[in-house]
């Protein structure tokens, strides 16, 4: 699945997802320090190979929106302690974020990306 995230106004970025099988999906992001809430659960996900939160339910199908709205297949793949512990990292970490004196793209993004190679 390709995972798109595009810095848009002060306010809001927007998230699209393109499934293999060329069906997207895509929502608005709350601007939220340097990083979106939801770019933290990417890497989370992908460096901690978590197969049943939020971007596995949405390559299987589910719609994204406020909330997630499922089909057969997202919650087939849904598995709740994964959720909640997926959840529990990224607060942390964006916790983490905000509380750092000034968040710089070399001091997050840089070494993100060296670890998702």
């Amino acid at each position: 699945m390709q995972v798109i995230f595009t810095k848009g106004s002060k306010r809001y970025g927007q998230l699209r997802c393109v499934r293999m099988d060329g069906s997207a999906t895509q929502t608005q992001m709350p601007e939220q320090g340097i990083a979106p809430h939801d770019m933290i659960h990417y890497v989370v996900e992908k460096r901690l190979h978590i197969q049943g939160a939020f971007f596995a339910q949405v390559r299987a199908g589910a719609d994204i929106s406020f909330s997630l709205e499922h089909n057969e297949a997202s919650l087939a793949v849904a598995e709740k302690t994964q959720i909640w512990q997926t959840e529990s990292i990224v607060e942390s970490l964006q916790s983490l974020l905000w509380s750092a004196d000034t968040p710089t793209y070399a001091g997050f993004f840089i070494p993100v990306r060296a670890e998702l190679r």
